[in-house]
């Protein structure tokens, strides 16, 4: 399934803000993710520097309760496994949750090294669960008087970080709905005189010469239609001026019926409408009506002026005036789609007529309009072996010859449209 000029741009605008939105998101998740793991841990720093500023002097004077108490306050939040306050020989004299006190903690030997940093992080697991050991020394003065262990919960820690991760992607989907929202109306906006411009130029290359696009969007496609405008303005004055041309040579040339070229035209466009044609097909129609006799310029003025039977050596040379038609507008290329209809508009529907004998639906619709209509008005006019025939006579001609010369549904339009426009 071919999507429509629209559907491609909203696509490609879509998959465009999609593609930065990934390329975004790969790219930053695990700076992201980094960076409120920092977060975390920069704030259990500071809750372990906070303990440490207060538990100096209790450490000092060997003051157990506040210490219980600091501890237990300092133990916030559901990351924050334990809070440990450790004095310089390394026995537990305060812990939240509670632990056995003034007990050997850390080793003499290792914690030296650890009272001798600002700050150290120990990652471990105690068999249930990953920890990290935020540690930091407590001092008094220049004096060493223990430390504080902060343990977070790795699992919390990564827990929140994806919470607001979730949160993020919440954030993303909202600007991926904009994107989309934006993405639909850049289609429209774009895509809208971009598909008028088509259309008209489609249409125009169909041999709608009156076809033009009403300019809109921005400046480049308001100008683009412009000039389409102006140039298929002056092409269809430059066809309608060769169209003139010829019909004034043929009126001199063949001096029989006039003005029944534009009658043609005007009876087959109705008729056309009322079949439901579109407008391509109906412009067609009508310049073929106002051609439709253009062949007889390569016709000798007196074979067309003869009265008398014509050999079948001039019957031959008559039959073929659609194709000197043809041949006299192939020049012209903006009249090339009209070629057809003029070609076959002497075919008949029971596949006896000429050029080629075509028959039925093989013959183009519009030829099929052209004949009803052509024959119709020759039928009004007075010809140089029969005297004109008045417009019932020429309907009831129509109707019996419907289904052999010609097209059933053409006739019974060609009548409908005849008493809708009350002639």
């Amino acid at each position: 399934m071919r999507l429509t000029l629209r559907a491609q741009v909203a696509a490609v605008t879509l998959l465009l803000v999609l593609g930065a939105l990934l390329a975004t998101g790969y790219s930053v998740q695990d700076q992201l993710r980094q960076s409120l793991i920092q977060e975390v841990e920069l704030r259990g720093l500071t809750t372990a520097r906070h303990v440490a500023g207060l538990a100096g002097d209790f450490l000092l004077n060997k003051e157990g309760l506040p210490l219980a108490n600091i501890a237990q306050g300092a133990r916030e939040g559901d990351d924050v496994l334990y809070v440990r306050i450790v004095d310089s020989q390394g026995l537990l004299r305060s812990s939240s949750p509670s632990a056995p006190l003034e007990v050997p903690f850390y080793p003499p030997s290792e914690l030296q090294p650890l009272t001798d940093k600002d700050q150290s992080i120990q990652r471990y697991y105690n068999g249930r669960q990953w920890v990290e050991d935020i540690m930091v020394p407590v001092r008094v003065g220049q004096q060493r008087v223990g430390l504080v262990a902060l343990g977070m919960d790795e699992a919390a820690v990564d827990k929140a970080v994806d919470l607001a991760l979730e949160r993020l992607l919440w954030v993303g989907l909202g600007v991926l709905g904009a994107s989309l929202l934006l993405a639909l109306a850049s289609a429209v906006l774009l895509a809208r005189p971009l598909e008028n411009l088509t259309h008209a130029v489609k249409a125009f290359g169909g041999g709608v010469l009156h076809s033009r696009v009403q300019a809109s969007g921005p400046v480049e496609l308001k100008l683009l239609g412009d000039s389409f405008n102006l140039m298929a303005a002056r092409l269809e004055e430059a066809v309608a001026g060769s169209i003139q041309a010829l019909a004034r040579a043929l009126a001199e040339h063949d001096q029989v019926a006039p003005g029944h070229a534009e009658r043609v035209s005007k009876l087959s466009v109705r008729t056309a409408r009322l079949l439901g044609l579109g407008a391509e097909q109906v412009e067609l129609i009508r310049l073929a009506g106002q051609l439709i006799d253009i062949g007889h310029m390569g016709m000798p003025a007196q074979l067309l002026h003869k009265v008398d039977p014509l050999s079948d050596e001039e019957l031959r040379r008559l039959r073929s005036h659609p194709q000197v038609g043809v041949r006299i507008i192939e020049p012209l290329a903006a009249l090339k789609p009209v070629t057809p209809l003029l070609m076959h508009h002497h075919e008949r529907f029971d596949g006896r007529g000429y050029p080629l004998g075509l028959k039925g639906d093989a013959i183009p619709l519009g030829a099929r309009i052209l004949a009803v209509a052509d024959a119709f008005d020759a039928m009004l006019s007075e010809k140089r072996h029969r005297k004109a025939r008045s417009q019932a006579e020429a309907v009831r001609e129509l109707e019996r010859c419907a289904g052999n010369q010609f097209d059933p549904k053409v006739v019974k339009a060609f009548i409908q449209q005849l008493t809708a426009a009350g002639l």
